[in-house]
C-alpha cells in the first residue's frame, strides 16, 4: 500500500501543471471589438471599394468591406498573416442610408483553428455585443467562405453582385 501511494505521488509530480487554455471566444470577441474601432476608415480594395451589391445577400443586399493595414498590405496572397482583420457591414439601401446594426468580422489568430486557416469569425453589434451563434468557429461562416479557397476570403473574386439581386 505504501509502495503504491509512493508510486502515485511520483507519477503525479511528473505530470506538472495542466496546459493553459487560451482565452474564451467571448474574451477574443471583446478584444476584436477593441481592434476594429475605426474600421470605417480602413482600406477598401477594388472591386470592393465603396458600397457594392452583394453577390448572395447573406450580409445584406449591399456590402461595405474594409481591411486592416496588415490584411490590405497582404491582400492577394494565398495566406493572410496572423493579425489580419476583414470587416463587412451589410446595407439595405444602395446609397448607404440603411446600414445594418452589426458587422461581421474575420480575424486571423495563429493557432486558433488550424483546420480553417486560423480564422476567428464574429458577428458583433454596433454596441459591441457578440452574437451567440456567429462567434469563433461558426460553421455557417466558414461553410460559405470555404468557397474562397485556402484562406477563406470570398472577396478575391472579380465580380461584385448585380444591383437588385436580393430584391423579391
Amino acid at each position: 500500500m505504501t509502495r503504491a501511494l509512493g508510486l502515485a505521488l511520483v507519477l503525479l509530480a511528473g505530470c506538472g501543471d495542466p496546459p493553459e487554455e487560451g482565452p474564451s471566444d467571448e474574451e477574443i470577441a471583446d478584444e476584436i471589438w477593441q481592434d476594429i474601432q475605426g474600421w470605417e476608415g480602413w482600406t477598401q480594395i477594388a472591386p470592393w471599394d465603396g458600397l457594392q451589391p452583394s453577390s448572395d445577400c447573406t450580409h445584406g443586399p449591399y456590402v461595405e468591406i474594409t481591411f486592416n493595414d496588415l490584411a490590405a498590405d497582404n491582400y492577394g496572397s494565398d495566406d493572410l498573416p496572423d493579425g489580419s482583420i476583414v470587416v463587412k457591414r451589410g446595407h439595405d439601401a444602395d446609397d448607404g442610408s440603411a446600414p445594418r446594426d452589426f458587422v461581421t468580422v474575420m480575424k486571423k489568430i495563429e493557432g486558433y483553428d488550424a483546420d480553417r486557416n486560423d480564422w476567428f469569425w464574429l458577428r458583433i453589434s454596433d454596441s459591441g455585443e457578440a452574437s451567440d451563434t456567429a462567434i469563433g468557429q461558426a460553421s455557417f461562416c466558414y461553410g460559405c467562405h470555404a468557397a474562397g479557397g485556402s484562406d477563406y476570403l470570398l472577396t478575391t473574386r472579380d465580380d461584385p453582385g448585380e444591383p437588385g439581386a436580393c430584391e423579391n
